[in-house]
């Protein structure tokens, strides 16, 4: 069972995502301008609109993430001191020289259904591509592409070229599933004009330098072929071949001329060979290089490793320091100047550029730094870079990129203390120290006991360029290994998490190979697996399979265990086996029933199953329109699902039902005797229909519409619909109560609060009755609360009595003939990374109002850690109260991913006070069927809808568990007692393509990753 899914598809909705993916103007926009990254949001809104994973394919095809091997192989020879540096390797098929002559074309192409604007014009393309350089120049330092090569490389690398325009023979789509058609179109027509590609080929090595089209039109964002990128035509055959010279590398271009410069700028780079210093995979300053470079956000200059890289440093202008040298003092020069030592190369062992190293360089203001902005920030000083740059086991590329901070990447700044991208430019100066006892410390990646250097630079000083560099030889000493679990270890749910904090900073042991998990061991001999994710002293667990969520038992004791060599604590030193008791609570048994449902083919919303007075369950469903400009968004049918009580489902169309198109949101209740309740929300309109329908779909009556979307309760043969008002002026605040009986107009009440600081809330009790409670504020941090009790059929309170408490009222429900409230107290304890234990608590009232047990403590419940995304029910049902919280959390064990995951935990209430607790994942709320109670998710792999059907909560003896021979069971139900479990179906018309996972698939609260360990 799967459980890394956010947002929710099925097939024929990622087929036509994949239909519409590259067209124009279909999709969310990326950041237009001067940055080719995607940031954080707009990453989200891809993934929001599912476009989010062909993009990044895309991308990674490409291959940008990574240096190209001939840059690295030609960095490789000249370390080596090979003589004819352009001839190795004979297969570098870049075309563009990293120093000498590059001759290059830029063409823009419109289309017969585009064209460019007034500004983007071919005069603008020339002047970003070879305009005159000069501080005084438009855009300076990024005033053309030419003027900034050869600043950056110090006058090694002059870039000149030709501009030309064409329009293309077809519409723009024409050339979206093939970008090298429209390449060969446009240089073929060239061609035939009389165009020499042969001065396209400034090093002679028979490959054209580089080749760029800037296309008129939208562009279609981040990973998709109508946005800026490089690209290779090496792998088509035969080479496309004009005037002795073959295409190699192209670029598109999607910015207008007029202000394009920097992203001309930085796709030149990946001609070069320059690999992007972001992480596509989730981007943010922290991902990537973690400061401003040209191949990162597009500004500044190149960095001194790439300036290393590139071969544009000279060897004598690169100060090298190891432990050999002792304590060294240094002076460098500005990285953007012409003149003195560029850089210096700070490791234990001086292994080279290919390996772990500190790159110090020297920023001032100016030349391709300048316009470099910062508020609060110094406009000098030095970066410190952490390189990696250790090669491949062929020995190709480099073995890390910039992608995610919990692995190695080829590039980051070292960030000083109290110093944070994107808000300062990681400057080093007067006063600032990189040393074992800093923070960060002088560590390579692992950490201080993995990774020790015991590089020492301090003496930092700005004004003169210069700093000092030494080494201490004394690692610190390993300290032991203490866990302290955060909160108690008992009274768990069968799907139990953990979190701990750790005396040290602590890393899983990945080396090696395969490793044993971390278990959760059973007395029976029984072991679950347990996921794990450490966030630096910060450790949080849950299970890791979604097979066994069944299996824990009630009441019974656990020992959860640390494997030894779990950790890594450095320096070869592996933690000891760890051990911790864990004890169940009060946990339902799953009682095996159900049948299948298969997965629909379309989509629409459904509401909540709901219970009938025979028994049985019913819920509406509004399909979607499965075409047209409002498809996915407003329904061509309302349909009506009926489950007898052996799960077996019949379906029915709703009908009639007047401008069926104008509806999006739908609710349905169950009515005194036969008769339903269907609520249909108008969004245009901002109203609410409601129709009395009948158990075989027909309308009885209706519309009655309501404004907005109030919250919407059955009283008998009745909906009654409530929303709160503020107070102003002389008006109270208070709610006012709609009644819709299917026969007359609205009717319409209020109920005001008893000053104009007063908050009401209503919460509906059973079919008789409900209760409003009144929080009087009489005083900072000082209040009132009231608890007042109504008949359905009537405005008059039965009761009103003043009990006030420092909790939350969360509902109101009917228990042995009183009133019972739900309360849940304000501070938690941590239960995840995300979500926090909540105790839950009851007052009881008597008939006439008296208070006869007060905040009575029952258990608790796991909620969000913040307030705001957690939703919190409760229902009455025949033997007692079921208290619901549903929250999200990140998925583990990859907690900086988007892949929230929505959990929910359940709190069942009997009447003498007994408690008991299941919890599930990506569940649909639960109702009460009898003394049963029923919760139904879907699975991610099949779209099934599937369901749990508890035992009777609170009874003497449990029921006798389904089995494979008992009518209405599933046939792969497996036979055994009340804990056992099996999946079924409610019908196969009855599935939505919203995917959600089987309930409990995997962790809740922590919402981990299933994964075999």
């Amino acid at each position: 069972m799967k459980t890394h899914v956010k947002h929710f598809g099925f097939g024929a909705l990622l087929l036509l995502a994949m239909l519409l993916f590259f067209m124009p103007g279909a999709h969310a926009q990326g950041a237009s301008g001067t940055a080719c990254i995607p940031d954080a949001e707009t990453l989200e809104a891809y993934q929001a609109d599912g476009t989010l994973a062909q993009r990044q394919a895309f991308y990674e095809n490409l291959g940008l993430n990574q240096t190209d091997p001939g840059l690295i192989a030609q960095a490789a020879a000249r370390e080596g001191g090979a003589d004819n540096l352009r001839a190795v390797p004979t297969d570098w098929k870049t075309g563009m020289a990293t120093t000498g002559e590059a001759k290059i074309l830029l063409i823009r192409v419109d289309f017969p259904d585009y064209g460019f604007d007034s500004r983007d014009t071919e005069e603008a393309l020339q002047q970003i591509a070879f305009g005159t350089a000069g501080e005084d120049q438009p855009g300076y330092p990024y005033e053309s592409l030419s003027a900034y090569y050869a600043r950056s490389s110090y006058g090694k690398l002059k870039i000149s070229g030709q501009v030309a325009s064409y329009t293309a023979v077809h519409d723009r789509d024409f050339y979206t599933g093939d970008m090298a058609l429209l390449f060969k179109e446009a240089m073929t027509a060239l061609d035939a004009d009389g165009m020499d590609f042969g001065q396209f080929d400034g090093n002679s090595d028979g490959l054209m330098d580089g080749v760029y089209i800037h296309f008129a039109g939208p562009d279609t964002g981040w990973g998709s072929p109508w946005w800026s990128y490089k690209t290779h035509y090496s792998g088509y055959n035969p080479p496309f071949v004009l005037d002795g010279v073959s295409l190699s590398d192209y670029v598109t271009l999607h910015n207008n001329s007029a202000d394009g410069a920097q992203t001309l700028i930085h796709e030149t780079g990946h001609m070069l060979g320059l690999a992007d210093y972001y992480s596509y995979v989730d981007q943010s300053y922290e991902n990537g290089i973690r400061t401003f470079d040209m191949m990162y956000d597009n500004t500044g200059d190149h960095n001194g490793f790439s300036k290393w890289l590139l071969g544009w440093i000279d060897p004598g202008d690169i100060t090298r320091v190891s432990a050999a040298d002792g304590s060294v003092n240094l002076a460098l020069s500005a990285i953007s100047g012409n003149d003195g030592s560029k850089i210096a190369v700070v490791s234990p062992t001086d292994s080279g550029m290919f390996s772990e190293y500190f790159l110090v360089q020297y920023d001032v203001p100016g030349l391709n730094n300048e316009k470099l902005y910062y508020p609060d920030a110094p406009d000098s000083g030095f970066r410190i870079f952490h390189v990696n740059a250790v090669l491949n086991a062929d020995g190709s590329n480099f073995m890390y990129m910039n992608k995610t901070p919990a692995e190695p990447k080829l590039i980051e700044a070292v960030g000083p203390e109290n110093q944070t991208a994107p808000f300062t430019p990681l400057f080093y100066t007067d006063g600032m120290r990189l040393a074992p006892d800093t923070t960060p410390d002088s560590s390579f990646f692992g950490g201080m006991y993995q990774a020790y250097t015991g590089v020492v630079m301090e003496n930092l000083n700005p004004q003169s360029a210069s700093l000092s560099v030494r080494f201490e030889n004394t690692p610190p000493a390993v300290p032991s290994l203490i866990l302290t679990p955060d909160s108690p270890m008992e009274n768990l749910t069968n799907l139990p998490t953990f979190t701990f904090t750790s005396n040290i900073l602590v890393n899983d042991h990945t080396s090696g190979g395969a490793r044993q998990p971390i278990t959760l061991e059973g007395p029976d001999g029984a072991s679950y697996p347990m996921h794990c994710a450490i966030n630096e002293k910060s450790l949080a667990l849950g299970l890791a399979d979604s097979s066994n969520i069944a299996d824990l038992k009630a009441n019974t004791e656990y020992t959860l265990v640390f494997p030894e060599k779990y950790f890594d604590l450095g320096q070869g030193v592996y933690s000891e086996a760890l051990r911790f008791s864990v004890k169940t609570g009060n946990i339902p048994a799953v009682l095996a029933t159900g049948i299948l449902e298969q997965p629909s083919s379309f989509g629409g919303r459904e509401t909540e199953l709901a219970p009938l007075a025979d028994g049985r369950i019913f819920r509406f469903i509004g399909m979607y329109k499965p075409a047209g400009e409002t498809y996915f968004n407003y329904f061509d049918q309302v349909q009506l699902l009926i489950a007898d009580l052996d799960f077996q489902t019949s379906l029915m169309k709703v009908e009639p039902i007047p401008n069926i198109e104008s509806y999006s949101g739908i609710q349905g209740f169950a009515l005194a005797g036969d008769t339903l309740a269907l609520a249909l929300y108008n969004k245009t309109a901002d109203t609410t229909d409601l129709f009395s329908v009948d158990l075989d779909g027909r309308v009885l009556a209706g519309p009655y519409t309501v404004s907005g979307s109030p919250k919407l309760f059955p009283a008998g043969d009745k909906i009654k619909a409530w929303r709160s008002f503020y107070g102003s002026g002389e008006e109270l605040p208070g709610i006012q109560i709609e009644t819709i009986d299917f026969k007359n107009p609205v009717s319409t009440s209020s109920i005001y609060g008893a000053q104009l600081n007063s908050e009401l809330s209503l919460f509906p009790v059973d079919a008789a009755q409900y209760a409003v409670h009144e929080r009087v504020f009489t005083g900072p941090w000082e209040h009132k609360d009231y608890l007042i009790l109504y008949s359905m059929d009537s405005d008059v309170p039965k009761w009103r009595t003043e009990y006030t408490t420092a909790n939350t009222t969360i509902g109101v429900a009917a228990q042995n003939g009183s009133i019972v409230q739900i309360e849940m107290n304000y501070a938690g304890e941590p239960a995840s990374f995300s979500s926090q234990y909540k105790k839950i608590l009851a007052t009881t009232f008597d008939e006439n109002g008296n208070v006869t047990d007060a905040s009575r403590p029952l258990g608790r419940i796991r909620t969000a850690a913040l307030e705001t995304q957690n939703t919190l029910s409760v229902k009455s049902g025949t033997s007692g109260i079921a208290v619901e919280s549903s929250f999200t959390a990140p998925a583990l064990p990859f907690l900086e991913n988007n892949n929230d995951t929505e959990c929910r935990d359940y709190l069942f209430i009997g009447g003498d006070g007994q408690t008991k607790s299941i919890s599930g994942q990506n569940a649909f709320p639960g109702l009460w069927t009898g003394d049963r109670y029923l919760i139904t998710g879907r699975d991610l792999d099949t779209g099934k809808l599937l369901y749990y059907q508890t035992d009777t909560i609170f009874a003497g003896s449990p029921d006798t568990p389904v089995t494979p021979d008992t009518p209405g069971g599933s046939p792969d139900a497996p036979a055994g007692t009340g804990g056992n479990l099996s999946t079924g179906i409610l019908g196969a018309q009855a599935s939505l393509y919203v995917c959600l996972a089987l309930l409990g698939a995997a962790l809740c609260g922590l919402a981990v990753y299933r994964k075999n360990s």
